[in-house]
């Protein structure tokens, strides 16, 4: 649905668009470092969940409501946003509450229309920040450029367990996750998690964790660090996409009923009408390249392996 109109607030201005809601975030003085650095965010419909509306002595707002695991920034934060910091909050003055209302309504609509609306997101329905993304820390500084995350320590202020583990980069198909912690009165951190860590490097202090930035107590550039966790934490979420679509781009090879049929009794001398000696172990060999890039289980690559070897 539309209205083609504009709800224009004291932090930003919504556009209520044909499927979705296009988010202005203001400029001025007043407005969050964060919500400046979005500058624009359009919601698609299908991401909504609803609206809540609440009014003040001194103002109103209008809250849109994001289906968990829609939003990369979101799922980033955790719960830290302060409230003025809100991306999907609009403030208004008190005496429009009753248009307040209206445009809460059509967000409601809008969620209602879709069966989904009231359940997680399968993956991410809003986009993550565009890399490259930097990131200025107590005790070192963070490069992402989309495809490796990269930490380079601080004489001044990285431990000496993070001296010893030098400067550290980390591939995209190597992080599983990414935990932030917002810096304020307690010193946060922003940490990656990496495929195969066990429950002993989770509890390392961030302050030893090579995997780790620090953040000093009162460190004031929330917006950058949060940012890049989200841009990383997309980044993560399309490399998933491409491996589980990988088998389809390839058929042939995606899974062993794709794969074709065992061939017949070998000739010696490759003259008997079958396949040669060569060309099964030429065969064999594919099929570990297959297992080695994780489109063949092992289990599949020693049966087809079997099956081929039973011919000679």
């Amino acid at each position: 649905m539309g209205m083609g109109l504009e709800l224009r607030g004291q932090n930003a201005t919504w556009v209520f668009e044909t499927d979705s809601v296009r988010v202005r975030y203001g400029t001025g003085i007043r407005v969050p470092a964060l919500l400046k650095e979005l500058r624009e965010v359009v919601v698609p419909d299908v991401a909504l969940a609803g609206a809540d509306v609440s009014v003040g002595s001194r103002r109103t707002i209008l809250q849109m409501r994001l289906r968990q695991g829609a939003c990369p920034l979101l799922e980033a934060a955790a719960g830290q946003l302060g409230e003025g910091s809100d991306p999907y909050r609009i403030v208004l003055r008190a005496d429009q509450a009753d248009l307040a209302e209206h445009y809460a309504e059509d967000l409601r609509t809008r969620a209602a229309l879709n069966p989904a609306a009231d359940r997680p997101a399968e993956r991410f329905l809003l986009p993550g920040p565009r890399p490259p993304r930097h990131v200025k820390a107590y005790d070192g500084n963070g490069v992402f450029d989309g495809k490796t995350v990269a930490f380079r320590w601080m004489w001044s202020g990285a431990s000496s367990a993070k001296w010893r583990a030098g400067d550290q980069v980390f591939p995209v198909s190597d992080i599983v996750d990414v935990e932030w912690a917002a810096p304020g009165v307690l010193s946060g951190h922003l940490r990656v998690r990496l495929r195969g860590d066990g429950d002993d490097v989770r509890r390392l202090d961030p302050d030893q964790d090579p995997r780790a930035l620090t953040f000093g107590v009162g460190y004031g550039l929330t917006h950058e660090s949060l940012t890049f966790a989200a841009a990383v934490l997309y980044a993560i979420a399309d490399h998933r996409t491409v491996v589980r679509a990988a088998p389809e781009a390839v058929p042939a090879v995606s899974a062993p009923a794709a794969l074709p049929p065992p061939p017949p009794p070998p000739s010696l001398s490759g003259s008997g009408g079958g396949p040669s000696v060569d060309e099964v172990i030429a065969t064999i060999r594919k099929l570990g390249e297959l297992r080695d890039a994780g489109l063949l289980s092992e289990d599949e690559f020693q049966r087809k392996k079997a099956e081929l070897l039973a011919r000679l």
